[in-house]
């Protein structure tokens, strides 16, 4: 089922950010499978904003991860941030972040 989808943004302090989601949807596995969460990211401001985490009331944990593809061996591995630039969007979608 979708869900939206909150989250915690390093900002400058006091400043409002400029991050704006669209579009979230979570792809919901059987039993303990890991579920994968998706969205666009956007960057509505001027100067540079890094999302460091997200959260959803529709599972208990959220973690960010960056998959790569290495001599035919998919991986994921866990990012501490992702940097969006002024004016851009970032896809977060299956297979990694486009």
């Amino acid at each position: 089922a979708d869900a939206p989808a909150r989250l915690t943004t390093a900002a400058a302090m006091a400043a409002p950010s400029a991050l704006r989601l669209e579009d979230p949807w979570i792809r919901a596995l059987p039993g303990s499978l890991p579920a994968g969460g998706y969205f666009v990211l956007h960057n509505d401001g001027k100067s540079a904003q890094t999302l460091v985490s997200a959260q959803s009331d529709a599972c208990g944990m959220l973690m960010l991860h960056v998959s790569e593809n290495k001599g035919g061996m998919s991986a994921m591995h866990e990012v501490t941030g992702v940097d969006v630039a002024p004016g851009a969007k970032i896809s977060f979608a299956p297979g990694g972040i486009i």
